[in-house]
Formats: structure tokens, sequence, C-alpha cells
């Protein structure tokens, strides 16, 4: 008898739970002059459900930005997200990703008149969800837009004892740039502290930029890893962590703001553009970061370099042929690619061989330099990376952007 009543009781609290959500998306399209966007069920008072995706497609009048302001939200922080996309599809450059617990007030602002809004939630945890008003503004681009920046940098460096002095302080040839796979600048903080590790910047996904260690010490960021001539890359290297989960778009304020930075340090210390390196670039094996959501694109445009690299005059066919994979033939041509890739600084030894060692660095090489053929990774549900195959060949557009590298180098 005890047993029916706790059964009927945990039924009737599954069913209410149940029922105190809501999976039904609301309507899409939204005009002028102003209104306000929300999650499903938010109107009732009902958690958002699992497993959705509700897109808004907003518009203000002609000549207008759409300026959105946060009036309540709350979300599972590493799963469900609001993404604003700054124009008339998801294939617009992103100006912020929102989730967790955003302040009221909080706001961002488009370029135009229009901007696509995503609402992506996983199958886990719910949440009471959002609210969010859009308006018109003329304004002169605020701090969430994509406009250059005003570079902010808040000094942390009280917050961190793991680093050490620098073999020689004024050593200085590379920059690296790594993701967090945090939500936030205070979580990236605390889990560089745990791991005993630390990085000289971060930046947050509103561009503010966080300096943990001086220039001219030596931070815990790079690990095992080659890149060129340098072996121990701690020892002659500056980072910048960026916070961002790994699996999820970089707003374009904070991208802009990572170049801005970027552009002050390779200025000061004459780092070479070919030695501005993502994390995987050297840790092939062990590192996926700055993910395949990066706009390498958008970064070298911002610092005036390697112009003309994303040009390509090969038809979508020739982009996306494979021309090599692995294989135990030898292969001249591969010794030549192995070559090339060896001189612009990835650690490969030129056997003729398109092996595990070359599939590593097609890999990283087309991660940072052909978006047409990435495939994006993503986070399984223990946190671990999910890498894809077919990023480890080699495609007539991996070919063509080296031929530029090596021509321009």
């Amino acid at each position: 008898m005890l047993f029916q009543i706790i059964a009927t009781f945990v039924w009737w609290m599954m069913l209410s739970i149940t029922a105190a959500q809501s999976n039904t998306c609301p309507p899409t399209e939204y005009g002028p002059p102003s209104g306000v966007i929300q999650s499903p069920g938010f109107i009732q008072h009902l958690n958002y459900g699992n497993d959705i995706n509700c897109v808004y497609n907003i518009r203000v009048a002609d000549g207008s930005h759409v300026l959105l302001t946060v009036n309540s939200f709350v979300t599972e922080q590493c799963c469900d997200r609001l993404i604003i996309f700054d124009g008339p599809s998801t294939q617009s450059p992103v100006i912020i990703s929102w989730s967790g617990r955003v302040s009221p007030g909080s706001y961002a602002e488009s370029t135009g008149n229009v901007v696509t809004v995503i609402f992506r939630t996983d199958n886990t945890v719910n949440a009471a969800g959002f609210s969010v008003q859009y308006a018109p503004t003329h304004s002169q681009y605020t701090t969430t837009t994509t406009a250059r920046p005003s570079l902010q940098i808040i000094d942390w460096r009280n917050k961190t004892t793991y680093w050490g002095s620098r073999p020689s302080p004024n050593d200085i040839h590379t920059l690296v740039l790594h993701h967090t796979q945090e939500p936030t600048v205070e979580a990236t903080m605390d889990a560089l502290n745990r791991s005993q590790l630390s990085v000289h910047y971060i930046a947050a996904k509103n561009g503010t930029i966080y300096q943990l260690v001086d220039d001219s010490n030596r931070a815990w960021h790079a690990g095992a890893g080659t890149w060129g001539d340098y072996q121990n890359m701690n020892d002659i290297s500056i980072g910048i962590e960026i916070v961002n989960s790994g699996d999820e778009p970089f707003p374009v304020i904070q991208e802009k703001a990572v170049a801005a930075l970027s552009q002050i340090i390779v200025t000061k210390y004459n780092i070479l553009p070919k030695n501005i390196v993502s994390h995987a670039d050297f840790g092939l094996a062990r590192k996926i970061d700055v993910s395949g959501y990066f706009d390498y694109k958008l970064f070298y445009a911002e610092l005036g370099l390697f112009p003309g690299l994303f040009i390509t005059n090969l038809p979508v066919s020739d982009q996306k042929k494979v021309l090599y994979q692995e294989s135990n033939s030898f292969n001249a041509a591969v010794t030549i690619i192995q070559q090339h890739l060896h001189q612009y600084g990835y650690a490969l030894t030129a056997d003729g061989f398109f092996g595990n060692d070359t599939e590593l660095v097609a890999e990283a090489f087309n991660r940072h330099f052909c978006p047409e053929i990435f495939f994006k990774e993503s986070i399984d549900a223990q946190g671990d990376d999910v890498r894809h195959w077919q990023n480890k060949r080699w495609y007539g557009i991996s070919q063509e952007r080296l031929d530029y590298l090596i021509a321009h180098t």
C-alpha cells in the first residue's frame, strides 16, 4: 500500500513538472515599431521545454538599428542559448549569445534594421526563460555592436600566482589564441586556478579584456608543442583565452576586441603574421581551440593581414574536392605539401605518406584557414570534444590557401 502511495505521488509530481513546461514556440515574425520576444511559456509563467529551436525574425523601421534590451533572462548556463544574428538569417554575423543569468538592462544593437534571433535548448535542464524587448534606435553603435570596440582592459593580475619569469622578458615571438570551454570570465579564472594554469589575457563575450599576467612574464597556457623553430611555447608566447564553450559562435564584438588587443601585441613585439596561431596549430592531437566557430577571416581583416587570403578562384565543387587522405602509399605530391606546411610552421616531417601526423596537421590547417569545408566541432554530454574525420583530409581549398600563405610569408 505504501509503495502504491509513493508511486502515485511520484507520478503526480512528474506530471506536474511536465505540465509546467512549454514546447510551443511563439510567433516567428516581429515588426515595427517595437515589441517583446519571449521564450515558450514565459507569459504563462511556465518553464520553456527541452529540445526546442525557436526563431524570431525582427524588423524595425528602415534607417534604424534594432536595440534589444533584457527584461528578464534565466536559462541553463551551459546549453540553452539565445543567439542574436546581425541580419536576416543565421548566416549573418553573430552580435552576441546570451545564456545563464543575464542582468536586466543588458542590451545588444544591430548595424541594420533586421535581426534574426534563435533560441535553442538541449534535452536536460530547463528554466524560467526570457523576455527581451526590441525597439528602433538611431545611435552610433553601443558597446555590444559590431563596431570596432574601444578596448577596455581590466587588471586582474592579483588573481593568479601561476606564472614565472621568461628566459628573456622581451623575447616574444608568438601569439596563441585559445577558447575557454567555460561560460564566463569568472568561471575561466576559477578553472585556471584549479589547474594551476594561467594566461596573459581573457576576452569576455562583451569584448572586455582582463589581464592576468604581465606580457614580460611567462604564463602557463601553451603546454607541449612546437611551432616553427620554437619548442617551448610558454617561453616565447603571449596567450589570449576567449570565453566560449567550443561549440557556439563567437560574438562579433568579442572577436573584434580580440583583434584590437592582438594588434597592440603584434605591433609592440613585431610578431610575424604566421606566428599568430591557434592552440590547436601546435597542440595537434590534444587541442581543438580556437574552434572552427572563430572567424579568422574577420580577425585578419581587422589586423590588415593576408588580404585576399579568403578569396577563392575555385568553384564550390573544386573547393570540396578531396585531393589527399589517409594512405599507406608514398606520394611525391604529399611530400611537397608536407614541406610547405612545415615551412609555414607546422611540426611535420616530409615523408610522402599521408598518415596520422599529416591528418592532424590537415585538421588544424583546415580549422584555421578553410571554413568553407570545415565541419565544426561539438561537445558531447560528458563535456568532451567531438571531432570529425572529414576535417583530416586535404581539399582543393586547402591547397589554394596553403599556396597563398607560402607566397605571402
